[in-house]
């Protein structure tokens, strides 16, 4: 929690916070999409203001008050329980006009993905929405893995199929750029250690950051 000079608080809930000349890391770090998830709060008459990168999406969501968004000339109110999708800038000012104002301020790489939307559902194809409708209404749960029945308890490894692929051109659906992909790896698995061996001999640690994961299988996931 960083408290403000004029009044107020900022907690910081992901990314890097760069208020007043300082620069305070969150306890959320490494995510590909670089968010950056800030929770403020100001007295009557306070003040906020931080930078955003220009090619990130971000949205100010007002919980408690009446806030005022933009430069003194250009201010736009918003209400309590409201939520503001800002436009392109490098940098967000807010001020409260309510006594005990709050808001979340969020801002990430956009995913630049398609996203299929309906109902609880969302996916990045329709055929995928289907997919899933499908299996719903038929009460489908996925918790026998491996069908090992038809090859006398051996285990057969279906071919690897791409879902997509990573082009540096951008023809595809998913650019090749640093940081936009996130990698998560169980160690038990060897498929795992060869995707680690060759990213780190082709230089990529940095370029695709990576998480080790629990590898626990259950009949729920």
């Amino acid at each position: 929690m960083l408290n403000q000079p004029g009044g107020g608080q900022v907690k910081i809930i992901a990314g890097t916070a760069k208020i007043d000349g300082k620069t305070i890391p969150g306890p959320i770090q490494g995510i590909s999409t670089e968010p950056l998830f800030l929770d403020v709060r100001l007295p009557a008459d306070g003040h906020f203001s931080h930078p955003i990168n220009t090619e990130y999406n971000a949205f100010v969501y007002s919980y408690e008050g009446h806030i005022e968004i933009g430069p003194v000339a250009e201010r736009r109110l918003l209400g309590p329980q409201s939520a503001g999708v800002l436009s392109t800038g490098h940098r967000i000012e807010i001020h409260a006009v309510d006594e005990g104002v709050a808001f979340l301020l969020l801002a990430a790489r956009p995913l630049r993905e398609p996203v299929v939307q309906y109902g609880p559902f969302v996916m990045n194809t329709r055929e995928e929405i289907e997919q899933a409708i499908t299996g719903y209404k038929n009460g489908q749960w996925q918790e026998v893995w491996f069908d090992t029945e038809t090859t006398a308890g051996e285990f057969v490894r279906t071919q690897s199929a791409f879902r997509n692929r990573l082009t540096a051109d951008g023809t595809s659906l998913y650019q090749a750029e640093s940081r936009r992909y996130h990698l998560y790896v169980p160690l038990a698995c060897p498929w795992a250690h060869r995707t680690l061996i060759v990213r780190a001999l082709k230089k990529l640690e940095e370029a695709i950051p990576a998480s080790i994961i629990e590898p626990v299988m259950s009949d729920q996931s």
